[in-house]
């Protein structure tokens, strides 16, 4: 196995794939803020916080989907072995990578998980918005080096929803074989009966 077989795009989704795996699991994403978290932090008491993994419940899946594929992928480059697919690999992972990094900039930026007045984004939810950037982005490059093009992995992806859902043509039924012509038999000699003694 060749780590340096992982080349272009493919080697730039992997980082960031490594990178977010860390930040998910490692660095803390939400915590309180806001008048309760002052009144948190007046009591003495260390405000809660929570990770990546925590912190979401649907997306964290997407996350980690993200994270395996892209794993997968480049472990594959490295080995010298390619996955025969009906839609390329590159334009399934730039895909889930873009939707995944749409929705977690959504939670970031816009709608934190919980009431914006009371939770504050930590360092690592921005760590995280940056690392599943970098891996739709590395799975872009990935797939223009492939030439592969968002039209083209639309056709592929058409073409393998139209082979689905066509039903396998059936056989085409054999001709009716013709009836053997009856095989006749020889006629049995009859040999004249013996002459009776006189």
């Amino acid at each position: 196995m060749d780590f340096r077989q992982i080349r272009g795009g493919l080697r730039i989704a992997a980082i960031g794939a490594v990178l977010l795996f860390i930040f998910l699991f490692f660095f803390d994403w939400y915590t309180i803020g806001g008048t309760l978290g002052a009144l948190v932090e007046r009591a003495g008491v260390s405000k809660p916080t929570v990770n990546g993994w925590h912190g979401h419940s649907i997306l964290r899946w997407f996350m980690l989907l993200t994270i395996i594929g892209t794993v997968t992928l480049a472990y594959l480059a490295a080995a010298g072995r390619k996955l025969s697919m009906a839609v390329s690999p590159t334009a399934i992972l730039t895909a889930l990578s873009g939707v995944t990094a749409i929705c977690l900039a959504y939670r970031v930026i816009i709608n934190n998980p919980g009431p914006d007045s009371v939770i504050t984004t930590k360092i690592g939810a921005w760590l995280g918005l940056i690392s599943i950037i970098t891996v739709a982005v590395g799975g872009f490059l990935a797939m223009r080096e492939e030439g592969v093009s968002f039209s083209d992995a639309g056709d592929q992806v058409r073409d393998a929803m139209s082979g689905m859902s066509k039903p396998e043509a059936a056989a085409p039924a054999s001709a009716p074989a013709e009836p053997a012509a009856p095989v006749e038999e020889p006629a049995a000699t009859e040999e004249p009966p013996a002459a009776s003694p006189a």
